[in-house]
């Protein structure tokens, strides 16, 4: 009992430690593995087995029921440690979520990594702060698609823009400017672009 009380606590621990990971990745928009939710639920069910089990199950003196409660424990033994090695095969990328799956509302504070296309029905985004944004591809007024296909291995900060400079500037990215490797940019009025670049 006292393995299984053990080994419980040690699972716990590596479940504090996913879920940290999975909120921190959901806060920043990257990508968190499918079976995650499947492990963290997994991990529940497994700690209440645990608290049904009499801790003083050494003080019982019908040997059938101590019997019993034996070979349950050892059971969920056996579960923890298979917890244990799956929770080694989880493969966390840390990859940015694919084009148009992110929330630009949701995704909008405290952004670390953003991968997305604002064309077609996707409107423009308003109000993100791109502050802390580091790791990105995004396109503004055309599809990311072509290139991205093209690029897909690249980690280069990556922006495509076809827009007119009042759009730009709404946009507020060319705030991410300064960090951008691969730059493509078609804007109308871009001849006084840099006044309002410095002005914003």
């Amino acid at each position: 009992m006292r393995d299984m009380g053990t080994k419980m606590r040690e699972l716990n621990a590596t479940r504090l430690g996913v879920q940290d990971h999975m909120n921190r990745n959901k806060s920043n928009c990257l990508k968190v593995p499918m079976e995650v939710n499947g492990w963290l639920e997994e991990v529940g069910n497994i700690e209440a087995q645990v608290e049904n089990i009499p801790s003083d199950i050494g003080r019982c003196f019908n040997l059938r029921v101590r019997h019993k409660l034996g070979r349950k424990a050892f059971k969920i033994i056996q579960d923890i440690d298979r917890l244990k090695e799956e929770k080694s095969r989880i493969d966390w990328t840390d990859h940015p979520i694919p084009l148009g799956k992110v929330d630009s509302i949701k995704c909008s504070k405290n952004l670390g990594a953003l991968e997305i296309e604002f064309f077609g029905n996707k409107p423009l985004p308003k109000n993100m702060s791109f502050e802390k944004l580091e790791t990105f591809k995004i396109s503004l007024g055309c599809s990311l698609e072509d290139h991205y296909r093209q690029n897909m291995h690249s980690f280069e900060n990556m922006l495509m823009l076809v827009t007119n400079k009042c759009e730009l500037l709404d946009s507020k990215m060319n705030e991410l400017f300064e960090k951008t490797k691969v730059l493509h940019l078609e804007v109308d009025g871009i001849n006084d672009l840099g006044v309002g670049l410095v002005e914003s």
